[in-house]
């Protein structure tokens, strides 16, 4: 038995699911009778060791204060889980142990009988155990023996990519996984029976579409898991002897149907006779002869075609695949699909090397710009439930993103939930392997195969998975690497030649940034880059998710000086909580809030408000830059996009799932109409003359007619100091809009503070979309030579130690009116918990503009997204916003909506559940 099969046993309707209550122990060394073992301690399976631990009340939560000190003993032993389980008459069945993720060494027992040495943590083993299976009550026994931490030299030997294992460098810090961490299930089916399928779109023309379906069929001449793929020479020779297609006297049929997922309306029906191929005569070598496939080519008229996220409905089928024996049906698969093409063209810009790839999307005959973002795990402990997914994924759609780089460094292909939701809400899928910032020259090139082929087995039917990569900033190319490449590359061509492969992010004109400097240098360096695979800044996540992951004593003291020695003995809960600690990378982020307020002796919340706000500025003007200069450059991918806890690091939406204030600003810059100014300057001298750039991109599936495009300029008092308009249309293939503004020159007296520029397009119906940046005049740029050096090449950030500080500016202006109105609000269930969704409308009755207004939930174990946030009010002007609240404390009977800003009165609403 082999027990790296590359082979993935379908989800079948006899499955029995091995999920739930199973027991568990640990010891020092490992045991070869664990049936003897005490297994005193009950967990909730499939999660990761760590959060077996926490259930069972051995140790205290780990995200919480400096809790995870307390677990750095679990990689040090060794674990056992067991549970029973009850089969019924198996006679004349094959039947499946299935593990889809246990890891990452493990060893299984059925009924005292050990089956199997498996290595690997993203699939497997699958073994056929039906010689071990008893009719009644039978025992299972799982020994895991965890991953080495990242500093090991046995590291390299393992297929556990960096943010999976203990790494005190990065954001992992004592975090590692291991575990029973995904289901576990027994397929049982008869020896006759359908596996794999394959389903894609090949063309779409007019209005027919063309797909290509392939499945294999097992029967009882070939034991299915014992097929030989990759046999050396002499598979490469199995049919030299002979290929001789007789038939084995047997039939089946095989009925497919596709229908509207959501409608039920049958668009396709076949039903086909197969005849079963004798194996002894197809192939004489009996070690290598393998299943049958069954392939067909459908067409499917005036199809309901899958789009991503902004460019249309992402429009799902359901395939029902049932295989009848005479008349009596046998066995059946059921998967969604949608319709689909996805082909990649040159971007229009130069070729500027050997290695250049295709980087234009093109989404069912329409090229776009893609709006992507890099997804890392939701949960450092995989404990991801239903509504966990779904509220990250939901962030995804309503922040406007089309794509996510499932990130190899983040350690997974994802759960099938994942893959589901990203089909039903449109989001397309970049799928990394597990080579991520490393060599391979270790690594088990069978297991490395095995767990390719598993995941590609599983995921490949998912319209929106649209690409595959090696993997996360390596060198493809360097001896060895290219050895695991060759073996990710071949599968993929041979299991999913429906998708491109990139060999790795970065390469080939693509690239990752993390520079410290001001980010219209995006606009003035990048121009002829055809795509963005990472580029973010660091911040601090959302001070409310902080609180409830941290003593209340800590959480209010004092902060010392982040940059002194004792920051991390005075405020350990927080270095806790901070991702890669480093000296160098520290300023990059402190100098950026520095800009927002004195950093000096500030609060933890209002660091982690500055930190954000500063991120605001960077996220906005990046994807300003890069969206106006399509189609030379043709996407876009920001890191990161979730963080798997709460800690401190580059992200858009923190740990507990809160978004943070950055998240609304790139949501802005992604909208389907937008407008923005092409700035090519966020810093000034007094006296400088400024000629508004105004850019209005329009990627919309409507034109938009009769809209207004205007450019305010505002003094640091706030005082709108001139305004101008323009008529126009747009429609999507225009693309872009070009408005010189008027010149302005900067008065002599804006000296060391910032001052405002707000676009916006509006129709007859009002605001439509509107872009405000802060710009800042100081004193030392008025020097010629240093404002020309400063401008000469990229800079690190300035660190304002005396200011100016945009907050304190605002702040210092009197105190708006404004008035928050509750207008809707429904409350539903998503799963076992609450959800409310309401409207409301803000209005500005004060003299000056309102900036940067906030709506937010107040309560702990709640999470929200708005239409809007930390946006610009001008004076005499209303907003109506939805939100979405997440309610996961069952307690809770009322919430408390809070608008701030820097400049306006509180104000509240209660809103009852």
């Amino acid at each position: 038995m082999n027990p790296n099969t590359p082979f993935y046993i379908d989800h079948h309707p006899s499955e029995l699911l091995l999920d739930g209550e199973w027991n568990f122990t640990y010891i020092d060394n490992v045991c070869d009778e664990p049936w003897t073992l005490d297994y005193s301690h009950r967990a909730i399976l499939p999660a990761s060791t760590y959060r077996c631990l926490e259930r069972a009340g051995i140790l205290p939560d780990p995200y919480f204060g400096t809790n995870s000190k307390q677990y750095e003993w679990v990689d040090k032993k060794i674990w056992y889980f067991t549970r029973t389980f009850t089969i019924s008459d198996t006679d004349g069945k094959d039947v499946f142990l299935c593990f889809d993720g246990v890891g990452y060494f493990c060893r299984v027992w059925l009924n005292g009988t050990l089956l199997c040495t498996h290595e690997g943590m993203f699939g497997g083993p699958i073994m056929e155990v039906g010689e071990h299976i008893r009719t009644g009550e039978n025992t299972l026994i799982v020994e895991v023996t965890p991953p080495v931490p990242r500093a090991s030299k046995e590291h390299s030997a393992e297929i556990v990519p960096w943010n999976l294992c203990r790494d005190i460098y990065t954001s992992n810090g004592d975090f590692i996984v291991f575990g029973i961490w995904r289901s576990v299930r027994i397929e049982i089916v008869p020896k006759t029976h359908i596996s794999r399928p394959y389903l894609f779109t090949q063309s779409i023309d007019g209005n027919t579409a063309k797909l290509r379906l392939s499945v294999e069929l097992a029967d009882p001449q070939v034991r299915e898991l014992d097929v030989i793929t990759n046999g050396g020479t002499k598979y490469t020779f199995a049919y030299s002897e002979a290929l001789d297609a007789r038939t084995s006297g047997k039939q089946v049929r095989i009925r497919l149907t596709i229908a509207e997922k959501d409608t039920g309306s049958l668009a396709y029906t076949s039903d086909d006779t197969v005849e079963i191929w004798d194996k002894k005569y197809i192939c004489t070598n009996e070690n290598f002869r393998e299943c049958q496939f069954f392939e067909t080519d459908i067409e499917i008229k005036n199809p309901r075609l899958w789009w991503p996220n902004q460019m249309g409905e992402p429009n799902l089928y359901t395939v029902t695949l049932e295989l009848y024996d005479d008349e009596t049906l046998i066995d059946a698969l059921i998967f969604d699909t949608g319709i689909r093409t996805v082909e990649y063209i040159p971007s229009t810009g130069h070729r500027h090397r050997t290695r250049w790839d295709d980087y234009h999307f093109v989404i069912n005959g329409r090229p776009i710009f893609l709006k992507g973002m890099n997804w890392m795990p939701v949960d450092f402990l995989l404990d991801i439930s239903d509504e966990d997914y779904r509220w990250a994924l939901e962030l995804a759609k309503n922040e406007g993103i089309q794509l996510l780089r499932v990130w190899s460094g983040g350690g997974m292909p994802e759960d099938d939930r994942f893959y589901s939701l990203c089909d039903e809400l449109g989001m397309m899928v970049i799928q990394d392997s597990f080579i991520a910032n490393q060599t391979t020259e270790a690594w088990n090139r069978e297991v490395l195969q095995s767990q390719v082929c598993q995941n590609l087995y599983r995921t490949r039917n998912h319209p929106s998975l649209a690409l595959h990569t090696g993997g996360n900033e390596i060198d493809p190319y360097a001896l060895n690497n290219d050895a695991a490449m060759w073996v990710i590359s071949r599968e993929i061509t041979d299991l999913d030649p429906s998708r491109k492969f990139w060999r790795t992010s970065p390469d080939k004109g693509s690239t990752h940034i993390y520079r410290d400097m001001e980010p219209v240098w995006y606009r003035k360096i990048y121009g002829q880059l055809p795509f963005i695979g990472e580029s973010g800044i660091h911040s601090f996540p959302n001070a409310k998710s902080l609180r409830q992951q941290m003593s209340r004593e800590e959480y209010e003291r004092p902060l010392s000086n982040i940059f002194s020695e004792e920051f991390t003995k005075k405020n350990p809960e927080l270095h806790n909580h901070f991702t890669e600690f480093i000296p160098d990378r520290i300023p990059r982020m402190m100098s950026r809030a520095s800009m927002i307020s004195n950093i000096r002796g500030i609060t933890l919340p209002d660091l982690c408000e500055a930190t954000q706000i500063a991120s605001c500025e960077f996220y906005q003007i990046m994807a300003n830059a890069m969206r106006e200069n399509y189609p030379i450059c043709c996407g876009l991918l920001p890191w990161v996009f979730k963080r798997a806890w709460t800690t401190t690091a580059i992200q858009l939406v923190d740990g507990l799932g809160d978004p943070i204030a950055p998240y609304y600003y790139l949501k802005n810059a992604y909208a389907p109409l937008s407008v923005h100014l092409a700035l090519r300057e966020v810093t000034y001298a007094p006296g400088e003359t400024i000629i508004p750039d105004i850019r209005l991109l329009c990627d919309d599936i409507r034109e938009w007619r009769e809209l207004t495009v205007g450019c305010e300029i505002y003094s640091p008092t706030l005082e709108c100091v001139r305004r101008e308009d323009f008529a126009c249309d747009i429609t999507p293939e225009e693309y872009q809009k070009f408005f010189a503004g008027t010149p302005f020159t900067l008065p002599e007296d804006y000296t060391e503070k910032y001052f405002f520029l707000r676009v916006y397009a509006e129709n007859s119906v009002g605001l439509l979309h509107q872009s405000v940046y802060w710009c800042k005049a100081l004193e030392r740029m008025a020097d010629d030579a240093f404002r020309e050096q400063y401008r000469a090449v990229p800079q690190n950030n300035i660190d304002f130690d005396k200011g100016p500080w945009l907050k304190p500016q605002i702040c210092s202006l009197s105190k708006n009116e404004c008035a928050l109105t509750l207008l809707e609000k429904t409350t539903r269930m998503d799963g076992a918990e609450r959800r409310v969704h309401v409207k409301v409308r803000v209005e500005n009755h004060g003299a000056n503009p309102i900036f940067p207004i906030k709506l937010d939930v107040v309560e702990d174990k709640t999470l929200s997204y708005a239409t809007d946030n930390y946006f610009f009010l001008p004076v005499g002007n209303s907003r109506e916003l939805e939100l979405e609240i997440r309610v996961q404390d069952k307690e809770l009977r009322m919430v408390t909506l809070e608008f701030s800003a820097w400049n306006a009165k509180t104000q509240t609403i209660r809103i009852d559940l």
